[in-house]
């Protein structure tokens, strides 16, 4: 979802209008550490595992079409 172009927030602007920057959980578990997942940072496209107790959003994505 990180668009390496884009920045402040690193999301395409086309494909999600109105979409902030920001930290938002992922679903990828830190696999070194139980206690830390790997929120991505949306205002410069960073990921880094970070405490579960943390506070981040979520953004809810579906697939359109196809598998």
């Amino acid at each position: 979802m990180v668009e390496i172009s884009c920045s402040a927030p690193a999301i395409n602007a086309a494909v999600f209008p109105g979409a902030p920057g920001g930290l938002f959980w992922s679903s990828s578990p830190n696999f070194s550490d139980s206690g830390k997942a790997w929120p991505i940072q949306f205002t410069h496209g960073i990921s880094y595992p970070a405490e579960k107790s943390s506070m981040a959003s979520v953004r809810l994505v579906r697939s359109v079409g196809g598998n």
